[in-house]
């Protein structure tokens, strides 16, 4: 059952998982990311009597659900807004590489995750990683392509569940044979001294 109250900017975030909320709502209105994601006359704003409701488009929805997956949603959005002042054609077209938006509920567990998808969890796990995209937008074009490239398909998958590659035994038993002497010997810190 839904709320019959009007859904703010503020209560989009805070079911996103934001912590600044002031912030951030600063961040989702700025100029670059609006003219990235701009895609109609109601994208994401104030709509109604009161002024105070937010309607958000297909792909703006999307972003959110994005975002509140994101191990940090703030840090993210951050990075999102730097990436549209400094290469907002490459992320308009990575935006758009995510394909139709589908806004009934939350995608499927299984589901490979989308450019879009993917570019929010680097950006919001680590600042090097966005400063790095800010730096070199080129690299966006590695987050379109589902060609493993570790030997991983390019969908979820749990550590427990994946399956151990012959290299990763050949690691595993070299540290398991090599002896506690020469560990010790090369890293003092281990061994106490």
């Amino acid at each position: 059952m839904r709320s019959r109250r009007p859904e703010t900017l503020t209560t989009h975030l805070i079911r996103a998982g934001f912590a600044d909320l002031t912030r951030s709502a600063s961040l989702w209105q700025d100029a670059d990311l609006v003219a990235v994601l701009d895609s109609g006359a109601t994208a994401g704003h104030p709509t109604g009597p009161d002024r105070g409701a937010v309607a958000l488009d297909a792909p703006r929805v999307a972003l959110l659900r994005s975002l509140a997956a994101a191990a940090d949603p703030d840090l993210a959005l951050l990075q999102l807004v730097r990436l549209a002042a400094a290469a907002p054609d490459r992320l308009r077209a990575l935006l758009g590489a995510s394909g139709a938006v589908e806004t009934d509920g939350p995608a499927p567990a299984d589901a490979a995750p989308t450019p879009r998808d993917r570019l929010v969890r680097v950006l919001g796990v680590s600042s090097a990683l966005g400063d790095e995209l800010v730096r070199h937008p080129a690299l966006l074009g590695l987050l379109t392509d589902d060609t493993p490239g570790t030997g991983v398909p390019a969908r979820p998958s749990r550590a427990a569940s994946a399956p151990v590659t012959s290299s990763a035994v050949r690691v595993r038993r070299l540290a398991v044979s090599m002896p506690t002497s020469w560990v010790s010997a090369r890293i003092p810190a281990m061994s106490g001294t």
